[in-house]
């Protein structure tokens, strides 16, 4: 088709003109548009249809660029999506780590079985640690900066409030330490105490 016109020759022609998109119908032609789109953004370019003059070839240039960018966007964040629904089936992967962590032992055993009841405490003790664990609410050393960014009033209070709330009534008498000043004991450390919310935040 190219070769039976030459367009170099012609200043009026172009895409509609050519590819004689003005005698379709408007179904047809949203057929062919978007074909044409597609063919172009998927860097596929059958070449069946083409720009033909170079206000076209500038817009297609300009639609290329633009396509290839929210193309690389959507697939960056599909991608985060499937990253993230793995990190919600990391108690799976990590209970599959654990079997396959028993495995090695029974290796180095001689083959011979784990003793049942030290497998029993081994899952418990890690079943334990996955519900309980709630450091593991800021595992991610993304999740972390963006604590860090946060207030360090608001720091305590996740710290205090949220993770440890349960953990620190149950233990509370462990985290008592007392005020000295020359010798004498005058009163107590509390939430209150900027030293001692440091303190208790690298702690925790």
């Amino acid at each position: 088709m190219a070769d039976q016109y030459d367009d170099s020759n012609d200043a009026h022609a172009n895409f509609v003109m050519f590819f004689g998109l003005h005698g379709k119908t408007p179904y047809e032609n949203a057929i062919i548009i978007t074909y044409f789109s597609f063919t172009s953004l998927s860097t596929v370019g059958f070449g069946d249809f083409n720009p033909r003059s170079n206000p076209e070839r500038i817009f297609t240039c300009a639609m290329l660029l633009f396509g290839v960018a929210v193309f690389s966007y959507i697939m960056g964040n599909f991608i985060e999506i499937i990253a993230k629904m793995r990190d919600l089936e990391s108690p799976f992967n990590d209970g599959d780590n654990l079997s396959r962590f028993f495995g090695v032992l029974r290796m180095f055993n001689s083959d011979k079985q784990i003793d049942y009841d030290i497998m029993v405490k081994i899952e418990d003790y890690f079943e334990y640690k996955w519900e309980e664990d709630r450091n593991l609410a800021i595992n991610d050393p993304e999740e972390f900066h963006l604590l860090n960014q946060l207030q360090f009033g608001i720091q305590v209070d996740i710290y205090k409030k949220c993770l440890f709330n349960s953990f620190l009534k149950n233990h509370k008498d462990f985290f008592v330490f007392p005020k000295e000043y020359d010798g004498i004991q005058h009163s107590y450390y509390n939430w209150n105490d900027d030293y001692y919310q440091r303190f208790m935040v690298n702690f925790l």
